[in-house]
């Protein structure tokens, strides 16, 4: 199953408010029910379209901020992985529309990072993606949430500087992504089979990590080719190294990923 969402090009217009603020609350209820099992795609599916038809997402903060987040771990995790969804699927307007809730995932992260079992450094690790996701895309707006350049292509800054700040930035959301995922491969328990409801809804964040992380690498490689092109090499040394090093941590979580069902 792929991570990324083809949806169609036109909408129907929210008319009734509480009728869809309702369905959109009825959807994720179902999405984040508070049992270990992977969220239906139908369901995220569903709160992807609802910000294309709003054009933003104010309806699904403000219905989900209405769920426990704070008390029900698996909750909160399924949370992520929708928030994670709609950030890469959702409206254009999505993430630079979400900066006023930095602060929620913030408080989320600080609180669950507290707390000791299976699903709180998890939370705390994605939370920390979403928070750098969305400064990231405010700093460079001309980036598609999503990181696929459909309507025309990247564009290089003409200042080397950006270049090698932009690359520092891409770094650090692709060194967020391959943490997290390097901490849900290593609380899989070989005991369990792959299919296990319990370790489907863990390992289910996978896909659009796995997704980000390979557009992320395809714009740090463009990045990486001009600044060689353009500096030193001894002053790329910083760059190179984290270069590799995250190169072969996504060839090890991927090596591993390649061989799991969702």
């Amino acid at each position: 199953m792929s991570a990324t969402y083809v949806v169609p090009t036109s909408y129907a217009i929210v008319k009734d408010r509480d009728k869809f603020e309702r369905e959109l609350a009825d959807t994720l209820q179902k999405a984040l029910f508070n049992q270990e099992t992977a969220p239906k795609e139908k369901h995220v599916r569903h709160a992807i379209i609802a910000t294309h038809q709003e054009r933003g997402c104010a309806s699904f903060w403000k219905v989900l901020r209405q769920f426990p987040l704070l008390r029900q771990n698996v909750v909160c995790w399924k949370a992520c992985l929708v928030i994670h969804r709609i950030f890469l699927d959702g409206h254009a307007t999505v993430v630079s529309s979400s900066k006023d809730h930095v602060k929620l995932l913030a408080d989320l992260g600080k609180h669950w990072g507290k707390v000791v079992d299976g699903y709180s450094k998890l939370i705390a690790g994605y939370c920390k993606v979403l928070i750098i996701k969305v400064h990231f895309h405010l700093k460079y707006p001309e980036v598609p949430s999503n990181l696929v350049f459909r309507d025309k292509p990247f564009t290089m800054p003409s200042d080397v500087n950006e270049i090698f700040q932009m690359a520092v930035d891409v770094f650090d959301l692709q060194s967020a992504i391959l943490h997290l995922m390097g901490a849900i491969v290593s609380q899989l328990d070989p005991s369990k089979g792959i299919l296990a409801a319990q370790v489907q809804c863990r390992i289910h964040p996978l896909i659009a990590c796995i997704t980000e992380s390979s557009a992320l690498y395809d714009l740090i490689y463009k990045l990486m080719k001009t600044l060689h092109t353009t500096l030193p090499s001894e002053t790329l040394a910083g760059h190179r190294e984290r270069f590799n090093r995250q190169y072969l941590a996504s060839v090890r979580n991927c090596s591993v990923c390649s061989i799991m069902c969702y």
